[in-house]
């Protein structure tokens, strides 16, 4: 009955309080109204959602509850399934706070109710939604199945090496970089040496810099051991080193 003003203001007083309710009050009278308004239209999603959240993985892990137990699933699929809202501003607060609610989700929830509809942010009209799209995958990416991982993504992010905007690119690249030890053997020897080596060659020097990290961390890190090896003798001899041999006489020190 409230407007939306109102209402508003009741959720930032709600936000401020909910610490110092007790846990059960929270759990079983707090968060299955904020749920229902999440639902059934209470309010605004973007405010509420952090809420829900926060008093939602409070409630699971007070319970010991695990990533897809029933518990958890009455707060976290009404939360999911905002992922198909149009509202952007809905979105960015989804794949703002997705690290808080990361450790409830299965692999059925990253794949089923979160990718497809992420994927479609990863091409977005909008630079700040592409951008956050990119981010939250590093925290996603390990829950996605193999199918997803090593062709669906790959291709989103072939084209967004060629992004307009030069943190998207480099942001890429940051992100093929920490993907790459999950990937196949076979997709890491046809897709990381071209991707790095197009990072190596972009015009704006974060994203260079950043093709360079990644060739480093393919070769197992600073001292051959700190990480997965993914390029073999041939391939650094090749392929890696022309690539990083050309960046020691860049413009920029």
């Amino acid at each position: 009955m409230m407007s939306e003003a109102e209402k508003s203001s009741f959720i930032g007083t709600l936000s401020a309080s909910s610490a110092s309710f007790p846990a059960e009050f929270n759990a079983h009278r707090v968060l299955p109204s904020l749920v229902s308004a999440l639902e059934f239209g209470g309010g605004t999603a973007s405010a509420i959602i952090p809420l829900v959240i926060s008093i939602g993985k409070d409630s699971s892990s007070a319970a010991s509850s695990k990533p897809g137990d029933a518990a958890t699933n009455v707060w976290l699929t009404p939360v999911l399934k905002l992922f198909a809202s149009p509202d952007r501003a809905t979105r960015m607060v989804l794949l703002t706070h997705l690290p808080s609610y990361a450790p409830f989700l299965t692999s059925n929830h990253a794949t089923t109710l979160i990718w497809p509809h992420l994927s479609l942010g990863l091409s977005d009209t909008v630079p700040i939604i592409r951008e956050a799209s990119i981010r939250s995958l590093s925290t996603l990416a390990p829950l996605l199945s193999d199918r997803v991982k090593n062709n669906d993504l790959l291709r989103h992010l072939a084209k967004l090496q060629l992004d307009p905007e030069p943190s998207i690119r480099t942001n890429t690249c940051i992100l093929l970089a920490k993907l790459a030890p999950g990937l196949q053997d076979g997709t890491r020897k046809k897709v990381l040496v071209p991707a790095y080596a197009r990072a190596c060659k972009d015009a704006f020097g974060w994203a260079r810099v950043a093709g360079i990290e990644a060739f480093l961390a393919g070769v197992g890190g600073k001292d051959g051991k700190d990480g997965t090896v993914c390029f073999d003798e041939k391939d650094i001899a090749e392929r890696v080193v022309p690539v990083v041999a050309g960046c020691m006489v860049d413009r920029e020190k």
